[in-house]
């Protein structure tokens, strides 16, 4: 039986000293590098697809 794989979350992510994510999913993957791109999973921005909770103000 294998361990099940944990999420990628950046380093900022996992201490929590980030204003806001800049390594979420990037709208298009890079052509020709040789680089697998993995994108933070943190919950302070929404999963592709799915728009970001807004702030409501009394």
């Amino acid at each position: 039986m294998h361990a099940k794989a944990v999420p990628y979350r950046s380093s900022s992510c996992r201490i929590g000293t980030h204003h806001e994510c800049a390594q979420s999913s990037p709208s298009l993957a890079p052509v020709g590098v040789p680089v697998i791109y993995e994108a933070c999973d943190c919950p302070c921005h929404p999963p592709a697809g799915r728009e970001a909770p807004k702030e409501v103000t009394p």
